[in-house]
């Protein structure tokens, strides 16, 4: 059984002024927007890191790390924003199978005018596979993999009509970089 200790901070980095008091809870103000930064500390105690039957099973400490950032400006009619998620992990005793996650996203939302909404969202994952999770037998190291995805969201008729039209498309590869 899994058992994690965990604290989220949200941590403002900016010095006191009347900006950052006028900015929204979480945030302080950065050029046009204004900037979402937070840390998680993470101690999980894992009896079954590589989730293997019970003559297999390994169990470890792990420390974890999760720093993040979101930038968000908003314009009327123009909202962007854009950020990093990261996971770093650290195995007390099973070292190989420390990793680094990472995720870089933005994005923008338009509206052209009261029936028409279009949205785009780009994501790059640089992200490990945890061990035991894929179909595939246990490996000496996790893993790792490369994906981009892009999201495109168009909208026409107004925000409650009843006919509205709604059409989405998205692309992605996941692209293994070990363990292929």
């Amino acid at each position: 059984m899994a058992k994690c200790l965990s604290l989220t901070v949200a941590a403002a980095l900016a010095v006191a002024s009347p900006a950052v008091a006028q900015s929204p809870p979480g945030s302080f103000k950065a050029g046009p927007g204004y900037v979402y930064p937070e840390i998680e500390f993470a101690v999980k105690r894992d009896d079954n890191i590589a989730m293997q039957p019970e003559v297999g099973r390994v169990a470890d400490t792990i420390i974890y790390v999760r720093p993040a950032f979101r930038v968000e400006a908003r314009g009327g009619v123009q909202n962007y924003d854009a950020g990093y998620r990261g996971e770093y992990a650290s195995y007390r005793n099973v070292t190989d199978y420390n990793y680094d996650d990472h995720e870089v996203f933005a994005g923008g939302d338009w509206t052209l005018d009261a029936r028409h909404n279009f949205k785009l969202k780009g994501q790059y994952l640089d992200k490990i596979d945890p061990p035991g999770s894929t179909n595939q037998p246990l490996t000496p190291v996790p893993s790792e993999y490369h994906q981009p995805i892009l999201t495109g969201f168009y909208a026409y008729g107004a925000q409650d009509a009843a006919g509205k039209l709604e059409l989405q498309a998205s692309s992605y590869s996941k692209t293994y970089v070990n363990n292929r």
